[in-house]
């Protein structure tokens, strides 16, 4: 029996021992690897394929134990997670602050998972002072709940509804956030001369989209790639746009 904070903060590597979360490292990198492998290369390639399969399945069936017990642990206690911060309080604990400082990048990832955001805190600690914090998604934990959560405003409450066509959607601020149109109209009517894009628009910014960013305080870039891939299951290109 562990309490679910204690869990989380496990995870997050907060707490002692190493992280849970590079389990969730050590898969990705292996599936990548595999998926990279070049089977003409010489070696016994049943003998690794069976390795490969059966460690997949260990890792699967720990992902399993860990999350029926984290679920376990908060029904029992019948209470959100001690000492974690949720994440309707992302925008005014981290993003709030920072535009008091002056201009602000908000970079909204989806299935971007906390142990790949961990490493690429640690490839940019290099050459760029960084902080990781971790927060408690909204649930259910669907992109269409998770993204909204997200918005300023978030923090004085949200609702979960039900659209027209019968999806699920976030109330925030009296709005019906639905999708990426709705929480940047959104985001715009809340926060003022807000830039918004989307990240293949920067790869390389035009113009338009550096006098974009010039021209404003906050500057938000919504990226959908990693989960469109994974939803197409063509897991070659989810691998790669997660390197």
């Amino acid at each position: 029996p562990m309490e679910s904070g204690e869990m989380v903060s496990r995870y997050t590597g907060e707490g002692e021992g190493e992280p849970w979360c590079l389990m969730d490292t050590a898969h990705r990198d292996m599936r990548r690897w595999w998926l990279a492998y070049d089977a003409g290369a010489g070696w016994d390639f049943g003998s690794l394929e069976h390795l490969v399969t059966w460690a997949g399945r260990r890792y699967m069936e720990a992902g399993d134990r860990l999350a029926e017990a984290f679920a376990g642990s908060i029904q029992s206690s019948k209470s959100v997670v001690h000492g974690c911060l949720p994440q309707t309080h992302v925008f005014s604990k981290h993003v709030a602050p920072a535009l008091d400082s002056g201009k602000t990048g908000y970079v909204l990832v989806d299935s971007l998972r906390y142990e790949m955001a961990r490493e690429l805190a640690g490839e940019l600690a290099g050459e760029y002072e960084v902080s990781l914090s971790s927060a408690i998604a909204t649930v259910p934990t669907i992109t269409e709940i998770g993204m909204a959560a997200l918005m300023p405003g978030a923090e004085n409450g949200v609702k979960v509804a039900l659209t027209a066509n019968g999806r699920l959607a976030l109330e925030v601020g009296g709005a019906l956030l639905k999708d990426r149109k709705d929480r940047m109209d959104y985001m715009r009517r809340v926060m003022p001369g807000t830039y918004d894009d989307k990240l293949g628009s920067l790869l390389p910014p035009s113009r338009s989209v550096k006098r974009g960013m010039e021209d404003t305080r906050l500057i938000v870039i919504t990226s959908g790639e990693i989960d469109a891939s994974c939803e197409s299951a063509n897991e070659w290109t989810a691998r790669k746009t997660t390197q």
